[in-house]
């Protein structure tokens, strides 16, 4: 009951990060794009959400280590037994791309908290371009191998 709990709360800060990281590209990628719906939803401080976003990407990872280890031993052995290669290869995809975005992860927080906005723009859009995709590559590949065999 406990790992269903944990599975739960770990899909509901997936879901708020989600919505923080996208925010945040949106107004990165397509602020002062006019009065349309997209230009609307972009036309937000995106530095506002930098500090959301760790938090919840910190919190995220380390619920997702946690949970990882039932995984590991109990959703990952069936999975290879039924020869579902594709979905471990694309669970070991999801692991080192979030481990390579917890080492970025700093250094798109001091781009965005401590370096003025007025500078280095482009290489904190590119931070921020990278971390969503990570985000949104782990969310749908987890999503993915829990409909296959959740916990």
């Amino acid at each position: 009951m406990i790992w269903k709990i944990l599975l739960l709360v770990h899909a509901i800060v997936a879901c708020a990060l989600i919505g923080l990281v996208t925010h945040q590209a949106s107004a990165v990628l397509f602020s002062g794009k006019g009065s349309s719906l997209i230009g609307s939803y972009a036309s937000v401080r995106s530095a506002i959400f930098t500090k959301a976003i760790v938090v919840a990407f910190s919190v995220e990872f380390f619920l997702g280590s946690w949970i990882y280890t039932r995984y590991r031993y109990t959703a990952r052995p069936v999975l290879e037994d039924l020869g579902l290669e594709s979905y471990v290869g694309a669970f070991e995809f999801k692991e080192h791309l979030l481990a390579i975005c917890l080492f970025v992860l700093p250094v798109y927080w001091l781009f965005w908290a401590r370096i003025p906005l007025d500078e280095r723009s482009k290489t904190r859009t590119a931070l921020t371009i990278f971390v969503g995709f990570s985000i949104w590559a782990a969310f749908l590949i987890g999503h993915l191998l829990n409909n296959e065999r959740g916990i």
